[in-house]
Formats: structure tokens, C-alpha cells, sequence
């Protein structure tokens, strides 16, 4: 009799933990459901913003026309101080922009200004010591732009050019446009996201 009274404690006490472990993984359930549906948000979210983005970068395009060549193949890398690729916006301090111009038209060839220009995803220029103000000539009309960095080149009839700059502040997580123009309007752009 004892032992059927110790083995029917013994029944409810692991029938109690089943229950107690069950009412847990309902609670963690309705927790990780909750969280998979705010992900779906932020995504959402994160989608609108990219698509908020690539009109900005249209917009921009359309605004300062292209030159009557194009810089292709771009390619955007950003690292830490150590040359360590990072996609962290507090550990950003450097940026590499490299792209290719090909089928230069003859006018063109030779000596050229090319202004690297950063902006975050409102279109504002990010901070820098020493920006440099240009207009720059497309078929348009003269368009100001604000440039983080200026390079003289000599154009040839196809090239791979890059850029590397470093930044003066700390960026914010964002998402943010690289455009490269020379003194007859925009060549290119592209854009990359800090986190």
C-alpha cells in the first residue's frame, strides 16, 4: 500500500512538471510567434526603405543627368581601421569605390576632375572637414554637388578607377549613395547599408 501511495506521488509530481513544461513551451510559442510577426515588420519595413532608396537614387539621376559616358561595374567595400571588411556602422572608418569606365568618347580623353560624392538615404551629404563644392555641367543645366573627395585622372578609352577615403565621423546605421561625377555631369552611383 505504501508503495502504491509513493509510486502515485511519484505519478503526479512528473504529471505536475509535464504540465509545467508544457504551459512553458505554450508561453515561449506565443513569444516566438509574437517576435517571428515583428520580424515580418521590420522586413517589411527594411523593404520600404530600399525601395525608398533606389527612387532617391533615381531621382538623383534624373535630377544631374548623365555625362555622356558611364562608370559600370561598380564595386563599394567599407572597413575598419585594421582593413577588415565590416558592415557595422560604428565600425566603419574607410570606403573603397572602385568601377570601370569604358568606351571614353575622344573629347574626354586626357586630363578630367572626377568628385566622389557620399549622401545617406535623405540625400544629405555625410559630414566631412573639407567638402568640396563643384558644379558640375550636364545636359540639363549646371548642378551643384557637394564631393567628399576630388581626383585628377587621365581619361583613357577604358579604365578600371577607384577611390578610398576615409571618414572624419562615425556613420549611422543607414543606408547611403555613392555617386562618382566628372565636370559633364553623373557617371554612376551606388548604394550600400551600414548596420
Amino acid at each position: 500500500m505504501a508503495a502504491l501511495q509513493k509510486t502515485k506521488i511519484e505519478y503526479e509530481t512528473i504529471i505536475s512538471t509535464l504540465r509545467s513544461e508544457n504551459e512553458q513551451l505554450r508561453n515561449e510559442n506565443v513569444r516566438l510567434t509574437g517576435e517571428n510577426e515583428e520580424l515580418k515588420g521590420t522586413n517589411t519595413a527594411l523593404s520600404g526603405q530600399v525601395q525608398d532608396l533606389a527612387k532617391q537614387l533615381e531621382e538623383q539621376i534624373r535630377k544631374t543627368q548623365s555625362a555622356t559616358f558611364k562608370a559600370t561595374s561598380f564595386r563599394v567595400t567599407t572597413s575598419r581601421k585594421t582593413d577588415k571588411l565590416t558592415t557595422k556602422a560604428r565600425r566603419t572608418r574607410e570606403i573603397d569605390v572602385s568601377f570601370d569606365l569604358a568606351d571614353v568618347p575622344e573629347p574626354f580623353l586626357g586630363p578630367q576632375k572626377l568628385y566622389m560624392s557620399i549622401t545617406d538615404e535623405k540625400g544629405n551629404p555625410i559630414v566631412s572637414d573639407n567638402p568640396v563644392k563643384a558644379t558640375v555641367y550636364a545636359p540639363t543645366g549646371p548642378v551643384e554637388i557637394i564631393a567628399q573627395q576630388v581626383k585628377a585622372a587621365v581619361l583613357e578609352n577604358t579604365q578600371r578607377m577607384s577611390f578610398h577615403y576615409k571618414f572624419d565621423e562615425r556613420l549611422k546605421s543607414g543606408n547611403y549613395v555613392v555617386a562618382i561625377y566628372c565636370d559633364k555631369g553623373l557617371l554612376g552611383a551606388s548604394s550600400f547599408r551600414l548596420n
